[in-house]
């Protein structure tokens, strides 16, 4: 057979002359497999082949490997083997191909990928030479392709007993070592060392105090150096290079010493080595700044989403050090840095005030990205005293006089709510003063006609936060509280702006959070609030989508939490937050947050309920279940997340029967049926 002919059928648009040249191959292969082997391995090796048909024998020879190299593979076919020099002169290919730094990359890819599946069940024993051939390569050449191989080996490959008592470990760290300390590597060199020296240290976490004495003093001995080497690594001046690639020198950096850091014994990083470190860190962060300050937003995304990267690798360590004694200097530092790197971009901007979800997403902590402010987040709530107070302070009287500054303000603001999450109490001299200006500060932005709306967004959550941390502080607590939320929701109501409507409900559930409303506001303002909530909830349903429909049941269970006892009170409250349960619930039933908070607001709604009204409510909600019931019928009932939710709803019901009597006829007699057919 022509290997180039069934390269080019099997590539053919035509459906049927594409599976005759893989049948083929595979006939081909179970007869002989070291020739097609030989054969896929030469088309991959000439470079006047078209690109694609050395792709395609690449991809070829990765199938076929897991079917003919070794019974090792559990697709082995045991049909045909490929000879032992076959394979050596396979190996020899893939590491010619792959550790070529002018061959094309996608042709690279490919012969790494065979690579590693080859050592997966060769190495060390049928390819003892493998590392050897890639040392060279890191050591002689500083080659790219081989570090990244190496660390693609390291992740699918070398195990434990390998790097410790092999000699695997040994020989990668004195490779990382030297392309680490020789002036003449280059930074992306520099930078791919780094990541496999994170790859060694991944290893060496495995240790522990049990391991023998030689284990023990081998990572002793690499932390110590790898520690001297990063911190000769950060004072290094790539004065010529681009900025991107400096920035991604910096995070590596960054990264490894928060791992050493936190996921290694304390005796390997002493307080003073830390110290030294944490004073790099805070200029690190500083420069950062000045070239986030800089960048243009018409420049290129990478360079920003580089800045932002970077930003967080430094805070993640500054906050694994947040232990040690800052100065005031240090801190006003780190406050006047991390107000500018939080700022919102213009587009977060546009994305939240012309989409709210993705603000409840983010506010809610459900959004899957991860930016500087969460790791802000982190570094603040980490923060013992004095820092703590030390900073509320310094924060406190940034906002106050920010309050011009819409962009810096809403970064204080939210600096602030991270600040006041930190469990330790805020102490010291003027608190009681800072905490008067900024209450006084805060009244003012809920009273400003020019305040853009996600500034009254963020203010309006902050102020739970601040009552809530300074709760025994605040002599005037409870009217305070009364005040601040009532002037929250009325400016909810009175907005025509989904975004300060969803940013009032996720505030009241950190009002319900500390304070008990209803001794709080007495019982009638209670109820007046439980009405307000419901129609801002109502105001913004129709257009929520996935997680906020989860945080409103979340608003709804607290609303539903301060219903009267009396069974007779309040009904049009009562009907109003059943619809709202069956509505938001019926629009987002695959969400199974929304589900759970559903089930625990009829639950709630059911509680210490008379016969009288469980009839009514029975009377409500029964023909919509038969109307789902009866329209899963034609499918046989198969699954459908609104079956499911009807059917977890109509056990809520039967589980809480009222205690003064038997199940309603009306279950009994339209409900039986419809559910003996779903369980047939």
């Amino acid at each position: 057979m022509d290997i180039n002919e069934l390269i080019i059928g099997a590539q053919s648009a035509d459906k049927h002359t594409r599976e005759v040249a893989e049948t083929q191959l595979l006939q081909w292969c179970d007869s002989d497999a070291s020739q097609v082997f030989k054969a896929l391995a030469n088309v991959a090796l000439q470079h006047e082949a078209f690109l694609e048909s050395r792709q395609f024998a690449l991809l070829s020879l990765r199938k076929l490997i897991t079917m003919y190299w070794s019974p090792g593979f559990e697709s082995y076919r045991s049909t045909s083997n490929v000879e032992v020099d076959v394979k050596d002169f396979i190996r020899e290919v893939l590491l010619k191909l792959c550790l070529n730094d002018n061959e094309n990359t996608k042709i690279k890819n490919g012969a790494s990928y065979c690579i590693v599946q080859i050592s997966a069940v060769d190495f060390p024993d049928q390819w003892p030479q493998l590392l050897t051939v890639i040392y060279d390569a890191i050591s002689h050449q500083h080659s790219l392709n081989a570090m990244s191989l190496l660390n693609e080996i390291y992740d699918d490959v070398v195990s434990e007993e390998m790097f410790f008592e092999g000699g695997i470990g040994l020989a990668t760290m004195e490779i990382v070592f030297k392309v680490l300390n020789t002036e003449t590597s280059t930074l992306i060199a520099k930078i791919a060392a780094l990541k496999l020296l994170k790859a060694c240290l991944l290893q060496m976490s495995s240790h522990n105090e049990y391991d023998e004495a030689s284990r023990k003093s081998f990572v002793s001995q690499c932390l110590a150096t790898s520690l001297q080497i990063l911190g000769q690594l950060l004072t290094l001046n790539f004065g010529n290079v681009d900025v991107i690639s400096q920035l991604k020198f910096k995070s590596i950096i960054y990264e490894n010493l928060v791992f050493i850091k936190n996921d290694f014994s304390r005796k390997h990083f002493s307080s003073e080595l830390q110290k030294q470190f944490k004073i790099m860190a805070i200029q690190d962060l500083e420069n950062v700044t000045h070239i986030n300050a800089n960048v243009e937003t018409t420049e290129s995304e990478p360079l920003l989403e580089t800045v932002h990267d970077c930003s967080i690798y430094i805070v993640e360590f500054l906050t694994s050090v947040c232990t040690l004694q800052f100065s005031v200097e240090e801190m006003n530092k780190i406050i006047t840095s991390l107000t500018i790197l939080c700022q919102l971009s213009s587009e977060t901007r546009e994305i939240w005030t012309s989409d709210f979800n993705t603000f409840v997403s983010k506010e809610t902590g459900l959004a899957a990205s991860y930016n500087v402010r969460d790791q802000a987040n982190e570094f603040f709530t980490s923060l013992p005293n004095p820092q703590l107070s030390l900073i509320f302070k310094v924060v406190s009287s940034d906002i106050e006089h920010s309050t011009c500054n819409y962009s810096t303000l809403e970064s204080l603001l939210y600096l602030l709510q991270c600040i006041l999450l930190n469990d330790d109490e805020i102490t010291g001299e003027n608190i009681d003063q800072s905490l008067q200006i900024l209450i006084k500060t805060l009244e003012n932005i809920l009273v400003s006609q020019e305040i853009p709306e996600l500034i009254l967004a963020r203010a309006i959550l902050t102020i739970p936060r601040v009552l809530d941390k300074f709760i025994d502080a605040l002599p005037d607590i409870k009217p305070l509280t009364s005040a601040f939320l009532a002037k929250s929701l009325n400016l909810a109501l009175k907005s025509d702006k989904e975004l300060i409507k969803s940013a009032t409900l996720i505030a009241f559930t950190y009002y319900c959070y500390f304070a008990e409303l209803d001794s709080v506001l007495g019982p009638e303002v209670c109820s007046k609030t439980q009405e307000k909530v419901i129609r801002i909830i109502n105001q913004v349903s129709s257009d929520a989508e996935e997680d906020t429909n989860g945080a409103l049941m979340e608003v709804l269970s607290q609303v539903i939490s301060y219903n009267p006892k009396e069974p007779h009170s309040r009904k049009e409250i009562l009907q109003a937050e059943f619809h709202l349960v069956f509505t938001i619930s019926s629009e987002d039933p695959a969400n199974v947050q929304v589900v759970v908070q559903s089930q625990e607001c009829l639950e709630k709604l059911l509680d210490n309920i008379n016969m009288d009204n469980y009839k009514n409510y029975i009377e409500l909600c029964l023909p919509s279940f038969i109307n789902v019931l009866d329209s899963n019928n034609a499918n046989n009932y198969r699954y459908s997340p609104l079956l499911s939710l009807v059917l977890e709803f109509i056990t809520v019901f039967l589980k809480k029967k009222p205690n003064d009597g038997f199940l309603p006829d009306e279950i009994n007699q339209y409900l039986f049926e419809p559910l003996a057919k779903v369980l047939a």
